[in-house]
C-alpha cells in the first residue's frame, strides 16, 4: 500500500498531544477541557511528548488545567498507538515482558507490529506479527483475520521496499497469500473484500514465471469485476495489465495498456499505462499507433469522468482547432467541450458551444442543456427568453400549453431574483392556468414583500395562512409577524410582536421559533422563557479509555461465550486497534437490536469492511449466536446488556450506537440527540480553524446522525458526508495527498480525516459568505457556487434582500430544507451547553469571496 505520510498533516499530531496528555481523550474530553486545553496541561508533562508534537498542542491552547498521568503499561501504548505516536507506543511495550502465548503477549506484538508498520519498518512489524500470526492460540486471545492484513499489508511494504532481498520478499509474499487465502473462510470475517484485493496485491508483487503472473492476473480480475469501485482501481487495472504481459498475453496486456490509458486519462494509472506502451514498443521495435480521432475524443470525455476537467478542455480544444479533425468529431468536441466548460464554471462557452448547437439541431435534449447553463452563468433574462419562445410556436396558441411556458418562465424568474418579471409572468398564467393554487397564493405574498411592498405582503399573508396549516402557516406566520413588528402602525406593531412571541414560544428550537426570537431581540421587545433542557450524564462526567476497557472486560466476562463480537472488541481494543474495535461493537449491537433480521436504513458500512467496492450495494445481516438469542429471551440479561453496550459506545466514540442504546428514561429526546460527538476530533478541529465546533456537529447531526461509515446515494462518505472529490480537491489544497494526487477515498470513513477536512471545508465556506452561517449550511449541503449565484441575483431586488428571505428562496428544495435544519440543530446545542439560543443579524451582506467554489 502507498505510504500514507500526510496523515500526520490530518491533524494528527495535535491528537496526539491530546490523548499522550489526556490518556482518556480516545473516548471523550471533560467538560472543563477540549476546546479550552491550555499550556499548562502539556507543560506538566512536556518531556513525555514528543517536540513536535508539543508545539502543535501549545499552540492550540489556551487555559490551565491539572497535569494528568503520564501514559504507561500496555492500555498507555495501545492509547500511544491510537495516536499514532509509533515511537512512544513502542517504547512502552518495550519495557513490558508479557508471557508469551499470554493475552498481553498478543496484544503487545499487535501493537508494535502496526507501529512499526505505520513507522515504515515492514520488516520489523512482520518480525512481531509472524509469530502471533503463526501461534496456535491466536483464536483464542486476537482476531486472527485482523492480524493477518496486519501482518499482509507489512509482507506488501516490505516486499515493495527499494533494494529488498527479492527471494526474502517473495517467501514472505508466499506466506502472506496462503494465509489469507486460508482465513477466507474464517467465520467471523469483517474484511473479506480486503483480504481478496491484499491477496491479489501480493500475487501481482510476486516474482516468478509465467504461471505466476497468470494467476495474479486472474486474482487481479476477480477483484477488478467483483469490486468495481474500489479507490484504487485503476492501479489495479494496472497491475493486472502488467501481469498478463510477463504472463505472455502481451496482445491483450498492449490493448489493456492502451485502454487504461484513454479511460484513466489524467491519472498516474494513465500516464503510466502509456509509458509502459512505449516501452514495450521499443523493445519490440515496432512504433507506437498514436490515438485514433475518436479515442481522444473518448479520453477527453474520460479525463472529464476522472474530474481531470483541465485536462479534458486542452483535448477538446486541440480536436477544435486541428484543421484536420474530422467534422463529425469536431461537432461532437464543440458539445463534449461545452459539458466540460460547466463543469470548469466557464458558462460562457458553455452557453456559445449550446447556442451553436441548437441553432443547428433544434434539439429539446441540447435546449434543456442550454437553459441549464444559461440559468447557471446567470444568464437569467436570456434563459427566460428562450422558454418563453414556444409560445409562438403552433402549440403556443393552446392555452394549456402556454399556461406551462409561462409558469416555467416565473420560477426561472423568481430564481434569477427578476420579481417584477415573475410578477407579470403570475399574471400571464393566471389568465390561461388555474393549477398551483398554494404556490401561486405564496407568490402574490412572496413577490409583494420582495418588491417592496410590505402593507399588501402582509394582507395576502394573511389570508395565506388562514387557508394553509402546517409548516406553510408557520411560515407565513413568521413573515407576516415580522414584516408587522416593523410596520409604523402601533396595532400592527403590537400584533407582530404577539405572533412573533407566541411562535417562539410554541417551539423554540424549531427554525421560525429560532428566527422569531432573533426578531423580538432585534426590537428590543419582551421574549417568551427557553425550555429547559440538560445534557445527558455522560457529556457532564465523560467515561475515559480506562472505564471504556473495564466495561469491555465486564461485558466479555459475562457474556463473552454468547457474544463472541464483544470478546474481539474486548481484544482489540487493549491493542490499540481502536477502529476494528469499534466494528466489533457495531456487530455486537446490529445483532442485539435486529435479533438477526436484516438491517434497513442507509448504506454504511458499519459492519462489513469493502462493503460499497461492490457494484450492488447489500445490507448485512448480522445474527446473534444460538446462546445469544437464549439470553436475549431473558429481560434481566436484555437490560443489562443495553447498559453496558449503552455505556461503552459512548466511551469508545460511537455516539449513533449510544442514542439508539439510549431510552426516556435515560435522558429527554433532544439531549440524546445532541451530544457533542467525536468531541476530540471536532474540537481539535475547531481550533485549527478558528470556527464554531458546533457548526461541525449541527452539520454532522444532519448528515450522518452521527454514524462514521454511512454512505450516500451519491457516495458521499462519513461523519460529515464529504463527497470524494471534494475531499481530493480540499487534500490537495492542503498538500495532503499521495504521490501521484492519489486520495483515498475510503478515508473518509476515519473521523480524524473527515473532521479534518470538513471543519477547514466549514471555514473556506464562512470565509466566502463573510461568516453567515445559513449560507454556508446551503452551500455545504448544495454547493459555494450556486449559493454564491443566488446570492448574487436576489441582492439585486429593489427591496434589501433579508437573510431569511434568502433562505426562504433557496431553489434546491433539499439545499433549502437543510439549511433550515441545520440552523434548528445549532440553536439546540447553544441551547443545551451554552445556556441560551444565538443571537444573529438579519442583515445580509451580498459581496462574497473567490475563495472556494467546489
Amino acid at each position: 500500500m502507498r505510504t500514507r505520510a500526510w496523515l500526520a498533516s490530518l491533524g494528527l499530531l495535535s491528537l496526539a498531544a491530546l490523548l499522550l496528555t489526556h490518556p482518556s481523550a480516545d473516548a471523550s474530553v471533560p467538560a472543563e477541557q477540549g476546546a479550552n486545553d491550555t499550556d499548562a496541561a502539556f507543560e506538566a508533562d512536556a518531556d513525555a511528548v514528543p517536540t513536535a508534537v508539543a508545539e502543535v498542542a501549545t499552540a492550540a491552547t489556551t487555559r490551565p488545567v491539572a497535569a494528568v498521568p503520564v501514559l504507561a503499561g500496555l492500555s498507555g501504548a495501545a492509547t500511544a498507538l491510537a495516536a499514532q505516536d509509533t515511537a512512544r507506543a513502542i517504547a512502552i511495550v518495550e519495557g513490558l515482558a508479557p508471557a508469551p502465548g499470554s493475552p498481553e503477549w498478543f496484544a503487545a506484538g499487535a501493537i508494535v507490529g502496526r507501529a512499526h508498520r505505520l513507522a515504515g519498518r515492514p520488516e520489523a512489524a512482520i518480525a512481531a506479527l509472524r509469530p502471533r500470526a503463526e501461534h496456535k492460540q491466536i483464536a483464542r486471545h486476537f482476531p486472527p483475520d485482523v492480524l493477518a492484513v496486519e501482518l499482509a499489508q507489512a509482507e506488501l511494504a516490505y516486499a515493495r521496499t527499494d533494494a529488498v532481498d527479492t527471494a526474502k520478499a517473495d517467501a514472505a509474499l508466499d506466506d502472506g497469500i496462503g494465509r489469507l487465502r486460508r482465513l477466507e473462510k474464517f467465520e467471523q470475517l469483517r474484511n473479506f473484500a480486503q483480504l481478496r484485493v491484499l491477496r491479489a496485491q501480493m500475487m501481482a508483487e510476486q516474482g516468478g514465471g509465467a504461471g505466476a503472473a497468470r494467476r495474479a492476473a486472474s486474482a487481479l480480475q476477480e477483484v477488478l469485476q467483483e469490486y468495481p469501485h474500489h479507490p484504487e482501481r485503476g492501479l489495479l487495472w494496472l497491475e493486472h495489465a502488467r501481469a498478463l504481459a510477463r504472463a505472455g498475453a502481451t496482445k491483450d496486456a498492449t490493448a489493456e495498456l492502451r485502454n487504461i490509458a484513454i479511460e484513466r486519462n489524467g491519472e498516474p494509472e494513465g500516464i503510466a499505462a502509456w509509458a509502459e506502451l512505449e516501452r514495450m514498443a521499443a523493445a519490440s521495435g515496432k512504433p507506437l499507433a498514436p490515438l485514433t480521432w475518436s479515442e481522444r475524443l473518448t479520453s477527453a470525455t474520460a479525463a472529464r469522468r476522472n474530474k481531470r476537467v483541465d485536462v479534458s478542455r486542452e483535448i477538446l480544444e486541440q480536436l477544435i482547432a486541428d484543421p484536420a479533425t474530422p467534422s463529425s468529431i469536431r461537432t461532437q468536441a464543440e458539445h463534449a467541450r461545452s459539458v466540460t466548460a460547466a463543469k470548469q464554471r466557464d458558462f460562457g462557452t458553455c452557453a456559445a458551444d449550446l447556442r451553436k448547437a441548437y441553432a443547428a439541431s433544434g434539439s429539446l435534449a441540447v435546449k434543456d442543456d442550454l437553459l441549464k447553463c444559461l440559468e447557471k452563468g446567470a444568464f437569467y433574462d436570456e434563459a427566460i427568453d428562450l422558454v418563453l419562445a414556444d409560445l409562438k410556436t403552433k402549440k403556443g396558441k393552446k392555452k394549456q400549453y402556454r399556461a406551462a411556458i409561462h409558469w416555467e418562465a416565473l420560477d426561472l424568474a423568481v430564481r434569477g431574483g427578476k420579481y417584477e418579471r415573475a410578477r407579470a409572468l403570475l399574471a400571464s398564467y393566471e389568465k390561461d392556468g388555474k393549477a398551483h393554487g398554494e404556490e401561486r397564493a405564496w407568490l402574490h405574498a412572496w413577490l409583494a414583500y420582495r418588491l417592496g411592498d410590505e402593507p399588501a405582503a402582509i394582507a395576502a399573508l394573511q389570508a395565506y395562512e388562514k387557508k394553509y396549516r402546517g409548516e406553510a402557516g408557520r411560515r407565513a406566520r413568521y413573515f407576516r409577524g415580522k414584516l408587522q413588528l416593523r410596520s409604523d402602525d402601533a396595532i400592527a406593531k403590537a400584533e407582530g410582536e404577539r405572533t412573533l412571541r407566541a411562535i417562539a414560544a410554541a417551539d423554540a428550537l424549531d427554525y421560525y421559533g429560532v428566527l422569531a426570537r432573533q426578531r423580538l431581540q432585534d426590537a428590543g421587545a419582551e421574549l417568551p422563557p427557553l425550555p429547559k433542557l440538560a445534557p445527558v450524564a455522560e457529556e457532564l462526567d465523560p467515561p475515559g479509555r480506562g472505564d471504556a476497557q473495564s466495561i469491555l472486560d465486564r461485558l466479555a466476562a459475562s457474556y463473552g461465550d454468547a457474544w463472541p463480537s464483544i470478546e474481539r472488541a474486548q481484544q482489540l481494543y487493549r491493542a490499540g486497534y481502536n477502529d476494528e474495535a469499534r466494528r466489533e461493537l457495531r456487530v455486537t449491537v446490529q445483532a442485539y437490536t435486529t435479533r438477526g433480521k436484516k438491517a434497513g436504513g442507509v448504506r454504511s458500512e458499519d459492519v462489513l469492511v469493502g462493503l460499497g467496492w461492490k457494484a450492488n450495494w447489500k445490507f448485512p445481516r448480522v445474527a446473534p449466536t444460538k446462546a445469544g438469542r437464549k439470553q436475549l429471551r431473558d429481560k434481566e440479561v436484555v437490560e443489562d446488556l443495553r447498559e453496558g453496550l449503552r455505556e461503552v459506545a459512548f466511551a469508545m466514540q460511537e455516539p449513533h450506537l449510544y442514542v439508539k442504546l439510549s431510552t426516556p428514561k435515560d435522558a429527554p429526546l433532544r439531549s440524546r440527540w445532541t451530544v457533542r460527538a467525536f468531541r476530540p476530533a471536532i474540537e481539535r478541529e475547531a481550533r485549527l480553524r478558528k470556527i464554531d465546533p458546533k457548526h461541525l456537529w449541527a452539520l454532522m447531526y444532519t448528515e450522518s446522525r452521527f454514524r462514521p461509515h454511512v454512505v450516500s446515494p451519491v457516495g458521499a462518505r462519513g461523519a460529515l458526508q464529504i463527497m470524494p472529490w471534494t475531499a481530493h480537491q480540499l487534500a490537495e489544497r492542503l498538500g495532503e495527498t499521495d504521490e501521484g494526487h492519489f486520495f483515498d477515498s475510503d478515508r473518509l470513513f476515519d473521523i480524524d480525516t473527515n473532521a479534518h477536512l470538513s471543519a477547514y471545508y466549514v471555514a473556506e465556506l464562512l470565509a466566502k459568505f463573510h461568516g453567515q452561517a445559513p449560507m454556508a449550511y446551503a452551500s455545504y449541503n448544495g454547493g459555494p457556487s450556486n449559493v454564491a449565484r443566488w446570492l448574487a441575483a436576489k441582492s439585486q431586488g429593489p427591496a434589501p434582500l433579508e437573510l431569511d428571505a434568502f433562505v426562504e428562496e433557496i431553489p434546491f428544495r433539499e439545499s433549502y430544507r437543510y439549511a433550515k435544519r441545520v440552523t434548528e440543530i445549532y440553536a439546540t446545542y447553544a441551547l443545551l451547553y451554552e445556556g441560551e439560543l444565538p443571537r444573529g443579524t438579519n442583515r445580509v451582506d451580498p459581496s462574497f469571496e473567490d475563495n472556494i467554489d467546489f
